[in-house]
């Protein structure tokens, strides 16, 4: 047992209050929406006209959010302060976004209007200098949370800007703007120019599906992450691009407008079909781990009308030191060197020719499985990505370093497969799997030709037979279960998740409270007067996997839950467990590195739940005081856990009703 220090506030808290905010429609975060900018014509920045820009957004969720506060912020620069107007928007689609109390349902979008002027008022025939340059902007929610961030933008304007109230629906062409503000510059409504309303799509693609956040070589990053752009007939622009957005797995977006000098016709740079672009130029490498979209506009001219071609994709963001295993309570050890042997090795795909010169290829990989053996008489675990190593060259000096590799990253030879501890006992296998590109067009990184690879960090290293070039990186598989199956790719393979009985029916209590805010909950058998119960559903990043507790309680009497000052997180620890694929009860971080709690106490008296009654959490709000969130107190790599009620000591678990829990990349 481990000492805490517990700190009191005096604060006047209504736990109970808390429950009970699932009722109310909880405000849109960055996580819910996607957001977006559209311009007006690269052509049209130094001409003499007004300007028009569009913020939208589009509620990307599973759930009703409110929208009662989308602010743009402007830096203010020598002390020029607020630069927007402040007449009232009176457009149909701003009273019918009020109407709707700010509210967004799934799918829906709504938008801000910006425009300004880059000409400067006059003042008895002179101009009056009150222009100013900005480098982007901001956006923000009611709860201060910065959503987008503009950067690049290089904005002219004079005298103030008109910002719309938020609007309903996406953006309209020429849609009502203030006649306030249009005469007060003396402008009509045909003098701003706004963006192409026709959208075009286009391809934009990456090499690699995978890629990490900044790391060492070691671990698997190299530093180099490209996008391909392809440049449709008619394209217009001087850049390849003229936006380019990044949208972080939180929610987080940050778009970069492109400035290009003028590219002449019939010049090799105009005719390019398709354009390459390193992140790292634009400062738009990914910061967070999981999901990130990347977005492209470019002008371009369709029918003698301008156009805007958009181009998406979607990679995967990983931390390479990141454990690729759960920690978990188990008396065996892992697997050493000296109980290994290579049984079996099977070389897999064709090095053919790629003919298909494009960045969108399919270029072909190349690669071997390995299959051991436990040859000793003891059982051992083994999982994870294997450490492989290559030679420091010359190969005569000894010295070999990691070789950086995408772990367990799906490709063109091999799916990976859940990544859990394998339990091997003595003459059971498992078996691994390398692939890397063995040619390259004129579009692809040089290659390495690696004759031996090195198993290591096992108590010793295996040396392991390679023999076949490598370009643009190595792809490793996690430890798979059993020899080589001859089916890499998981055409037949059926994943193991852990089994589970079947749930208890859900009292009428809790159904009638049943949403998609609240999801569906797994109900447990009863422990004392009280039955428990959790429900979850995917997150958009391993980092965030919420479970609303539910308590419902049939008898006459009101039930204390925990003793005063113990939070949600500690009902949680002392009534549940968390199960890996393999039926391992998984530790929390507390066990695996010990810490001293110093606990805030902000309520003096314990959480309750009142006789026939049934309280649970909301996963859209977690400030409704029944939602834990698992990675805060256990770290678990990608796969499949069950969350079980807690075993009372001696207890032998003799059959398993739990919660799946799905960890993603």
């Amino acid at each position: 047992m481990h000492p805490r220090f517990y700190v009191f506030l005096l604060l006047i808290f209504t736990f109970c209050g808390g429950l009970h905010a699932q009722t109310s429609v909880p405000w849109c975060t960055a996580e819910m929406l996607d957001v977006r900018l559209f311009l007006p014509p690269e052509s049209s920045n130094h001409s003499d006209s007004a300007h028009l820009l569009v913020v939208d957004l589009q509620n990307r969720g599973t759930g009703t959010c409110s929208l009662n506060s989308f602010d743009v912020h402007l830096p203010i620069e020598d002390g020029s302060g607020f630069r927007f107007g402040g007449e009232t928007d009176h457009s149909p689609a701003a009273k019918k976004f009020a109407d709707a109390q700010f509210h967004m349902a799934p799918g829906d979008e709504a938008h801000r209007v910006i425009a300004w002027s880059s000409v400067p008022q006059m003042q008895e025939q002179s101009a009056y200098d009150d222009c100013r340059s900005y480098e982007g902007f901001t956006t923000a929610t009611l709860a201060n949370q910065q959503i987008l961030t503009v950067e690049h933008l290089w904005l002219e304007q004079c005298g103030q800007a008109l910002i719309s109230a938020m609007r309903a629906g996406p953006f309209v062409p020429g849609e009502e703007l203030s006649a306030e503000w249009l005469a007060r510059y003396g402008m009509h409504r045909s003098d701003i120019v706004e963006p192409p309303s026709s959208i075009v799509p286009t391809r934009l693609g990456s090499f690699d599906s995978i890629q990490y956040v900044k790391s060492t070589f070691e671990s698997g990053y190299s530093g180099w992450f490209a996008l391909w752009l392809e440049r449709l007939h008619g394209a217009t622009g001087s850049c390849a691009f003229r936006t380019l957005r990044r949208r972080e797995a939180d929610g987080r977006t940050t778009i970069v407008v492109n400035h290009c000098p003028p590219v002449k016709a019939k010049t090799s740079e105009s005719s390019k079909r398709f354009s390459q672009f390193a992140l790292r130029d634009y400062k738009m490498l990914p910061e967070r781990i999981g999901r990130v979209d990347y977005e492209t506009t470019a002008e371009l001219t369709q029918n003698g009308k301008p156009a805007t071609a958009i181009g998406i994709t979607t990679v995967e963001i990983r931390d390479p030191t990141d454990p690729m295993l759960p920690a978990i309570e188990t008396d065996l050890k892992p697997c050493r060197a000296n109980q290994l042997a290579l049984q079996a090795t099977v070389e897999l795909g064709d090095a053919i020719d790629v003919h298909d010169s494009s960045p969108f290829a399919n270029v072909p990989r190349a690669g071997r499985a390995y299959t051991f053996t436990n040859a000793s008489q003891e059982t051992c675990l083994i999982g994870g990505t294997p450490d492989l190593q290559v030679p420091v060259l010359p190969e005569s000096s000894g010295k070999k370093v990691g070789l950086g590799v995408c772990r367990n990253c799906t490709d063109a030879l091999f799916a990976g497969r859940s990544q859990h501890w394998i339990t091997l006992e003595p003459t059971q296998s498992a078996h691994f799997i390398v692939t890397g590109k063995p040619v390259y067009g004129i579009y692809h990184l040089p290659c390495a030709f690696w004759s031996k690879l090195f198993l290591a960090n096992m108590g010793g290293t295996i040396e392991l037979d390679y023999g076949l070039p490598a370009c643009e990186g190595i792809d490793v598989s996690a430890w798979r279960d059993g020899a080589y199956d001859d089916d890499p790719l998981n055409l037949h393979y059926v994943s193991s998740k852990p089994s589970s009985d079947k749930p208890l029916d859900l009292p009428d209590k809790c159904a009638k409270d049943v949403t998609p805010s609240t999801g569906r909950p797994v109900m447990f058998a009863p422990d004392g007067a009280v039955q428990f119960g959790l429900s979850s559903r995917s997150s958009a990043f391993h980092d965030n996997a919420p479970l609303a507790i539910w308590a419902y309680n049939p008898t006459d009497n009101d039930v204390e839950l925990t003793k005063a000052c113990a939070d949600i997180n500690e009902l949680f620890l002392e009534r549940f467990d968390v199960l890996d694929q393999s039926g391992n009860r998984v530790l929390t971080k507390q066990e695996v590195k010990p810490w001293r709690d110093i606990i805030v106490c902000t309520r003096d008296f314990p959480i309750s739940i009142a006789s026939h009654s049934c309280i649970h959490g909301n996963l859209d709000y977690h400030g409704s005081g029944f939602v834990v969130n698992l990675p805060s107190m256990y770290t678990l790599p990608v796969g499949h856990y069950q969350v079980v009620p807690k075993l009372k000591k001696g207890d032998r678990r003799l059959s398993i009703t739990g919660l799946a829990v799905d960890v993603t990349p």
